[in-house]
């Protein structure tokens, strides 16, 4: 298994939050999406990317 820099978006995470593949988050931190091709769309953090379960959370309240 390759450990992931969660800092740096993959280039997928790059095609799903345009552009430049980050999250805005909470208070102003950026979250990096670190989803791979084979990740659901949306994953819901499934794949453990911060930035995709941060999106879920947002859109739950």
């Amino acid at each position: 298994m390759t450990d992931i820099d969660r800092s740096k978006p993959s280039e997928e995470g790059k095609r799903r939050y345009p552009p430049d593949g980050f999250h805005p988050g909470f208070a102003d931190i950026r979250v990096a999406c670190t989803c791979g091709p084979a990740c659901a769309d949306p994953c819901n953090g499934h794949c453990g990317c911060l930035a995709c379960e941060h999106s879920l959370s947002d859109a739950l309240e």
